[in-house]
């Protein structure tokens, strides 16, 4: 291949997109994973059966519009790189299939930036302040996924630093095998 940049995206190499999964059909949905995955151990949907699965998240008895409200005076609302929507989907597989849900779209404004963990714990932490008594977690599931046995005992902002400092020791102890830089 010419032109071709090694620590370039898909995009950036003006390549063409194949989705691993069909749970993963654009970029976006990829970029958004490691967040959004999180809400997989919620009573809460993250867009599986609809056209933006991992791009959007919601439920049936969520206020759309004043989580969207609270997630835009989080950090990463506040930078202008993460954009949270108000929207309305129809999962037609997954959590809450064929039930309407009032959700959230986010629009990041560049895909690959960093810390898009924390932008899941602050969805997280938003939901179970707004929906304390909605918001059902499967403690065990949401343990695996985050490494916390009681998530919302910990403060958000002990959280974000131990995922710092985790990522930064796994980026030095993955370098000798990784394939490129």
């Amino acid at each position: 291949m010419t032109d071709w940049d090694v620590t370039g995206t898909v995009a950036e190499n003006d390549l063409p997109w194949i989705a691993p999964a069909q749970t993963l059909p654009a970029l976006a949905s990829v970029a958004l994973l490691p967040g959004l995955g999180l809400l997989e151990g919620l009573n809460v949907s993250v867009g599986r059966g609809t056209a933006l699965p991992f791009q959007q998240f919601g439920a049936p008895w969520l206020n759309s519009q004043k989580l969207s409200e609270m997630l835009s005076q989080t950090l990463a609302g506040q930078s202008g790189q993460v954009h949270y929507r108000p929207t309305v989907f129809k999962p037609l597989s997954g959590q809450y299939q064929g039930e309407v849900c009032q959700g959230i779209q986010v629009h990041l404004q560049h895909l690959w930036q960093p810390q898009l963990l924390n932008v899941g714990l602050d969805i997280l932490f938003a939901l179970h302040a707004l929906h304390p008594s909605e918001l059902a977690v499967d403690a065990k599931r949401l343990a695996a996924l985050t490494g916390e046995v009681d998530v919302f005992s910990q403060e958000l902002t002990a959280l974000k630093s131990a995922n710092k400092k985790a990522g930064a020791k796994f980026a030095e102890a993955s370098k000798a095998a990784r394939l490129y830089q």
